[in-house]
């Protein structure tokens, strides 16, 4: 549903209630059944739908954010990681048991950020476990204590991926709960206007005040 045709709707429904209720107008429509607590129905819905509308924009709001922190982060960890392999892998040059162990002719781009990640983990893991390896990186500025912190990321990236799946779930949910209440608004108005065009057949300019075209 565009936001833009959604918008139209919703504003022709308020049109349509609210107008229903000017004094003019309602004498004719209590002849049909439409009172003030059936208007005053119609108003709540659609001010649910209102209320459900401004709910829906912070559960995006939260999803875009959640992202681009994700985003940045994941960034990061990439530039970060690709740093240390492009270190690794020239002192590692001269040593091809050590670069089968470390897995250095197996990096490639992964399609899913998971895969990614778990290879990251697993390369930053066999880093720590050659020891002797680790001292001759230290004039690198690779330690085992920025190692830990390089996993920190890492792990603290997985989080960060969860919460912003998590606010993309609530937004779309929170758009399912608005347009679910807005098709509930507009039954009520299909029949506020069928009642209408009945009750005011033959005043087309209260017709027209509610939004509903009169063809001459």
């Amino acid at each position: 549903m565009k936001s833009k045709a959604f918008s139209q709707k919703l504003e022709a429904c308020r049109v349509l209630i609210y107008n229903s209720s000017n004094p003019e107008i309602e004498p004719y429509l209590g002849g049909v059944g439409i009172g003030a607590e059936y208007l005053t129905t119609g108003k709540g819905l659609y001010q649910e739908v209102v209320d459900l509308i401004k709910v829906q924009s912070i559960e995006y709001q939260e999803q875009s954010l959640a992202y681009d922190i994700y985003f940045e982060n994941r960034k990061n960890c990439e530039k970060t990681y690709k740093r240390t392999l492009n270190i690794v892998t020239v002192m590692a040059r001269n040593d091809k048991d050590l670069q089968n162990r470390l897995t250095l002719g197996d990096r490639f781009m992964y399609r899913r950020v998971t895969d990614w990640i778990s290879s990251v983990n697993q390369f930053y893991d066999a880093l720590l476990s050659e020891t002797d390896f680790m001292t001759k990186l230290a004039i690198n500025m690779i330690t085992p204590e920025k190692i830990a912190t390089d996993q920190e990321a890492i792990q603290n990236l997985k989080l960060l991926r969860n919460k912003a799946i998590s606010e993309k779930g609530e937004a779309q949910e929170a758009t399912s709960d608005r347009n679910e209440k807005m098709e509930e608004l507009e039954d009520f108005c299909y029949e506020l206007k069928s009642l209408a065009k009945v009750a005011l057949e033959d005043k087309p300019q209260y017709l027209e005040s509610l939004g509903i075209l009169v063809r001459s």
